[in-house]
């Protein structure tokens, strides 16, 4: 398998290079690439990075399995409207692995996200104005959510459905009964507090949208000087724009008339595996996993991650069932083969092309501890995430940097932390 994604590599460098004639704006760069474990990690190096956006909000390209767009819990010292001004309140932006891009709007760190899905688990694309209030159910407030906002230009994009076509908004919260159903609101329970873009892509489809779509194109949401004021290019019936100017070339990645943006990957984009499943096969009730699983995780699985690093180096054996359980997750599961590989890849590619610019940061979530990524390919599969980003934004190993919380070994992850 090694061999065949060490050949998947080389064909996604072949392409990348036929492609250059594309490429996006390079400038000698100080951009960073930081790797987490667990996804609500990359929250601190955002608010860092966003020292330099000069009071701008960002945009958010999230290239993902899953959306993490789940509803945070407001606990105490949570920084309402404001960016954190303590570690305490760092840490009530990092709740879940899934719950951190809200943080981040209800911050007023972000005002767009694009979450691109690979081809394999989301095969539409929706686009809708957005927003974010505190409503009160039961005497608890919670984080709620409105979608078809009617706020946006009339849009003539074929290739994207615009829910705000609809007359009415679409409004929800968490349901604490049953967590992977939304509780319904009515428009009026949900203040619209933060507004932001919500637009949802499918790898297939995503780097032609982000190029060439007349409203959700990243260089009309990330260009200053074109939101509100441009009008609709005309596309082919393939949704193609002939002869596409290319976009207007920035002096540096934070020039004024531009956006900052926020490149954020997770490995499991290039597959998900229930790591139950391989229990469950082998004749295990669910049941019984959750009882075993209880009584050794605290051993083996601690919750804090500087208790883990401290029992990698003493325990050899894990039974760790991470948080993407059977009927407990939204997450569908694929293993990806070679072929698999290698179209996702250059849907990757293609996506990073499509970038008018060079980002503001980039973060990589490996996903492995938490169950999602495939262990035993996480190392390879961001082996070929980083040497991409590489030729795609002329970076070197000097950009890449390895945070201090990585389950099992720092460059070949939990699975190979042993070999």
């Amino acid at each position: 398998m090694l061999m065949k994604i060490k050949n998947v590599f080389q064909s996604v460098t072949f392409f990348s290079f036929m492609s250059f004639h594309k490429i996006i704006i390079i400038f000698v760069t100080n951009l960073h690439v930081y790797i987490v474990e667990e996804h609500h990690e990359v929250i601190p190096y955002w608010f860092d990075a966003a020292k330099s956006f000069n009071n701008k909000k960002a945009v958010l390209l999230h290239i993902d399995a899953h959306s993490d767009m789940d509803y945070p819990e407001l606990v105490d010292e949570f920084p309402i409207g404001h960016f954190p001004h303590s570690n305490n309140e760092m840490k009530t932006l990092m709740q879940a692995n899934d719950e951190f891009i809200q943080s981040a709007i209800i911050t007023n760190l972000i005002q767009t996200v694009y979450i691109i899905y690979p081809y394999w688990t989301f095969n539409t694309s929706y686009a809708y104005t957005s927003s974010l209030g505190i409503t009160t159910i039961n005497n608890t407030k919670q984080i709620c959510m409105c979608l078809n906002i009617n706020t946006t230009d009339n849009n003539t994009d074929n290739d994207v459905d615009n829910i705000d076509d609809e007359e009415e908004d679409h409004c929800k919260t968490r349901n604490q009964d049953n967590p992977l159903n939304d509780f319904i609101l009515s428009s009026n329970q949900c203040p619209k507090t933060w507004l932001y873009h919500y637009i949802e892509l499918n790898s297939l489809t995503a780097s032609n949208i982000l190029r060439y779509s007349n409203y959700w194109s990243l260089n009309k949401l990330l260009n200053l000087n074109l939101i509100n004021h441009s009008k609709p290019m005309t596309l082919d019936h393939q949704g193609n724009q002939p002869n596409p100017p290319p976009p207007p070339p920035p002096d540096h990645h934070h020039r004024d008339d531009y956006l900052p943006l926020i490149l954020d990957i997770d490995e499991d984009f290039f597959g998900v595996h229930l790591v139950t499943h391989n229990l469950l096969k082998s004749g295990l009730n669910i049941n019984f996993i959750h009882t075993m699983n209880s009584i050794i995780s605290l051993i083996f699985c601690p919750i804090h991650y500087i208790n883990e690093i401290h029992i990698d180096q003493i325990y050899q054996i894990h039974l760790c069932l991470g948080h993407n359980l059977p009927n407990q997750s939204l997450v569908d599961e694929f293993l990806p083969i070679s072929n698999d590989l290698l179209k996702l890849a250059i849907h990757f590619t293609q996506i990073l092309l499509t970038i008018p610019y060079q980002p503001n940061i980039v973060t990589i979530a490996r996903s492995s501890r938490d169950g999602y990524t495939p262990r035993w390919l996480q190392y390879d599969i961001e082996l070929m995430i980083l040497n991409i980003l590489k030729k795609v934004f002329h970076l070197t190993e000097k950009n890449i940097i390895y945070t201090n919380h990585l389950a099992g070994d720092k460059y070949y992850g939990w699975y190979h932390r042993f070999t």
